[in-house]
């Protein structure tokens, strides 16, 4: 794990209180430091992509939650990064993608929609869950690159 900063670092080390500490300030309304948003994204990467001896876990609603998660993060940009859109779209969309293709975030938005309604849909198998959703949040979470607005650290973002 890399971390842009010494403050993820020192959270990361302490895990459980770090956690405990992120809920209770969500639960308050009260903003969440750049380095929590790191650290809950590289937590969140790794629940989503870690196979669980639970075969229905995480659930489709869980993916469908992070995928409206960051189709809220996605609105806090304050630039466009079509490179990232399109590593975005790859990470949600059934679809293979295309080497070269200009992704725009209003496509990504589109798939992420399709997603969310497709993994609420009560009659599907589920048989493809969008698990590199957490990859997506897991960068959002700890780019400078993408130029998230400081808005993003309010726990009210979803």
């Amino acid at each position: 794990m890399h971390f842009q900063n010494f403050e993820a670092s020192e959270l990361f080390s302490r895990p459980t209180e770090t956690l405990l500490r992120i809920r209770r300030k969500w639960e308050n309304g009260q903003s969440i430091s750049h380095g929590e948003w790191q650290v809950l994204g590289d937590y969140l990467q790794t629940g989503c992509e870690s196979p669980t001896e639970e075969r229905y876990l995480p659930s489709p609603e869980s993916y469908a939650v992070l995928v409206e998660a960051f189709v809220a993060a996605l609105a806090l940009r304050s630039g466009k990064n079509p490179q990232l859109d399109y590593e975005y779209l790859g990470n949600i969309s059934l679809e293979p993608q295309v080497p070269g293709t200009v992704v725009t975030v209003e496509e990504v938005i589109e798939a992420a929609r399709q997603q969310i309604r497709r993994l609420r849909k009560p009659s599907s198998t589920h048989k493809w869950l969008p698990i590199f959703i957490g990859r997506n949040l897991c960068f959002l979470s700890r780019s400078g690159s993408e130029g998230l607005k400081p808005s993003m650290r309010r726990c009210g973002l979803t």
